[in-house]
């Protein structure tokens, strides 16, 4: 199951876990890391767009998946996942 405890305290009533990209896989136990820079006044609506964007922390975040994707990559043994969700349509 998806916890999205620091996501649902910070933006309660925005339901981001359900409408990501990525919910389609967390709900079926695969695990996924979501890099979100927050939402503003715009956030996926008509009127949304890249001078939106806060690119200080795009940057930041970047770098982080960055990081995170050499490491796992350079990590000697292959991680291993025990599924904790069930498939749902």
């Amino acid at each position: 199951m998806l916890d999205e405890t620091v996501m649902n305290r910070q933006f309660p009533n925005e339901r981001f876990e359900s409408r990501s990209d990525h919910a389609s896989f967390t709900r079926r136990g695969v695990p996924a890391l979501w890099f979100f820079t927050g939402p503003h006044e715009d956030y996926h609506l008509t009127t949304d767009d890249a001078g939106k964007l806060n690119y200080g922390a795009l940057t930041r975040i970047a770098r982080l998946a960055h990081d995170l994707t050499v490491g796992i990559a350079n990590t000697p043994e292959r991680s291993r996942r025990t599924p904790t969700a069930t498939a749902t349509p």
